[in-house]
């Protein structure tokens, strides 16, 4: 496939309350050596001082719009009508680049009309993870960090997040888009993530139950018989760890 030259990447924030962080995750993006960005932040009303935040970094921001809404996902769909970018990618309020030149390094590795997935480096223990090779369908078993996530327009302005889910509402977003556009996987780390946000420490029930229709909903019966294949494989491996042990302690 071929590649742009020097195209657009929109990075959309959606914050409430974050007044303590939004300003590094900001700056980070504005120490970008990379000369086309595009910026949005949608905030959801905070009252914490957040907008005076945005207001300081106006310059830098293309859109931004502080109003109630119906929670993060109702806000990412804000973000998808507004941005105009070739690539588009979430970067959390509590998230930074990984460096000054993350997009000069890996935007000219990108896949046209591509979902492109890189790396982060982890903020709690400076790990770093991603690793999504075959991400088609590991992301039947697994969501990819968001922050390292970029969607094509051609993709991303025909989708929207279900606001059914309240923390895995990218991870559904995420399936069905896979499924439909190429997905190519580079190592470059993208961005710090933040591992205190709600989609690290909480579950969504909602999803959990609907994940598997969701799979068989979009899948192709080809993607579905790698599914399967894929499924029962980890089904067979985490037999296998259960039942190897040695003095009562499980190999992992």
């Amino acid at each position: 496939m071929k590649r742009l030259e020097n195209p657009k990447i929109s990075v959309a924030i959606v914050v409430y309350n974050r007044v303590k962080t939004l300003g590094a995750t900001l700056q980070s993006i504005a120490n970008q050596n990379y000369n086309n960005i595009e910026v949005i932040v949608i905030d959801g009303g905070s009252t914490d001082g957040t907008t005076d935040i945005i207001k300081k970094y106006e310059s830098l921001i293309t859109y931004s719009v502080s109003e109630h809404d119906n929670g993060i996902y109702d806000a990412m769909n804000k973000a998808l009508e507004k941005a105009t970018g070739d690539w588009l990618l979430f970067l959390g309020s509590d998230d930074k680049f990984y460096n000054k030149n993350v997009l000069n390094s890996i935007v000219p590795k990108f896949k046209k009309n591509a979902v492109n997935l890189g790396m982060v480096e982890k903020s709690d223990d400076l790990n770093i993870e991603g690793g999504f090779p075959l991400a088609k369908y590991r992301v039947s078993f697994s969501n990819p960090c968001q922050q390292a996530l970029f969607y094509p327009k051609v993709a991303y302005t025909k989708f929207r997040f279900n606001l059914k889910y309240k923390i895995f509402g990218d991870w559904d977003f995420n399936i069905r888009m896979f499924c439909k556009y190429p997905v190519h996987f580079f190592k470059d780390v993208v961005s710090v993530y933040c591992t205190e946000g709600i989609s690290s420490c909480s579950k969504d029930s909602v999803f959990i139950n609907d994940r598997e229709k969701i799979i068989r909903d979009n899948y192709s019966k080809i993607q579905m018989m790698i599914y399967f294949i894929m499924k029962y494989r980890r089904v067979i491996q985490d037999k296998f760890q259960r039942k190897t042990s040695y003095k009562g302690v499980l190999y992992e």
